[in-house]
């Protein structure tokens, strides 16, 4: 008896639009994150140019940057990728397999945490005096559906 309220609590807490099914289009999930990235420009000016990607060719992931330095090329995936200035961000975020090999999908020192199948992943570099974009990102990816954790094989 236990276990069937346990179960409907659960199923009634959660909604639908939440749960990751392995067969949802990663990119109608981007799209989504996104449009409600878009809609904290008025609350983050470093996102002041920030455009919803119209397509991901294949490549499920959202790349970002302002008022960044260019790469210097030293190492791992933060020497590879734009460094903030004092007032700017760049963030990557990707929705992809758990076996891809790409250098920047292999990096040990990242929150792990998955979407259905998929493995979710979010990389960002902000400015000293950057209001911190983080938790915000967080409350986003978790609203359609990221979880904390690989994902289930």
């Amino acid at each position: 008896m236990k276990a069937i309220i346990l179960f409907t609590m659960l199923c009634i807490s959660i909604p639908p639009s939440v749960i990751a099914e392995p067969n949802i289009d990663r990119g109608v999930i981007l799209q989504k994150i996104a449009k409600d990235i878009n809609a904290l420009k008025s609350k983050f000016p470093q996102l002041k140019n920030f455009v919803i990607p119209k397509s991901f060719n294949g490549n499920y992931e959202i790349i970002y940057g302002f008022n960044c330095h260019t790469p210097q090329r030293k190492g791992g995936w933060s020497g590879g990728t734009p460094h903030p200035k004092v007032d700017g961000v760049w963030f990557y975020i990707s929705i992809h397999s758990s076996l891809s090999k790409r250098q920047i999908h292999t990096q040990p020192k990242t929150f792990r945490a998955s979407f259905g199948p998929y493995r979710f992943q979010l990389l960002l570099k902000e400015g000293k005096e950057t209001k911190p974009l983080n938790k915000s990102l967080w409350t986003i990816f978790r609203k359609h559906g990221v979880v904390d954790g690989l994902p289930k094989q």
